[in-house]
């Protein structure tokens, strides 16, 4: 009962004194609640407007991501490259890369998943390649092909 009674009376003092600050001329104190009041006031707005707004911008973000994707990637876009050495399943070439925003730059290649194709199985000297990937120095390459604009049937 006390405990209760004691809380009424400090929130009645709470009152009494902000009242009592807004009744007052001109105090600091008044002009340091006031700012206060304003802070607080900018922070609850931000994140309520931080938890609506982001999450809503985010699932447009995800909606209309893939809306530009196109399946034909530009030929300058391609890390491309000569073969220097011949590579095939066994044995390890080398690959000169030049251009794609490179200086000139050689790296070890091998063939990118020689299993996958019997016709992939050694490429000579010379030829085009596209790097596909460059991991710990090595190059994994694919032979180039020209595009083509012909339709292919099934």
């Amino acid at each position: 009962m006390t405990g209760n009674l004691l809380t009424l009376l400090s929130s009645i003092q709470i009152t009494t004194s902000i009242s009592n600050l807004f009744n007052s001329p001109n105090t600091w104190q008044k002009w340091v609640f006031i700012g206060l009041l304003f802070v607080a006031a900018i922070l609850v707005l931000w994140l309520l407007l931080s938890l609506v707004f982001i999450p809503i911008f985010n699932l447009l973000n995800h909606l209309l991501a893939h809306a530009d994707n196109s399946t034909v990637m530009p030929q300058n876009d391609l890390l491309m490259g000569t073969l220097t050495l011949g590579v095939s399943d066994l044995v390890t070439g080398e690959v000169m890369i030049s251009g794609g925003g490179r200086a000139r730059q050689t790296y070890a290649a091998r063939l990118y998943q020689p299993d996958q194709d019997a016709e992939l199985s050694a490429l000579p000297k010379g030829a085009r390649v596209v790097v596909v990937s460059v991991i710990k120095g090595i190059a994994y390459v694919i032979p180039f092909q020209e595009p083509t604009t012909e339709l292919h049937h099934a």
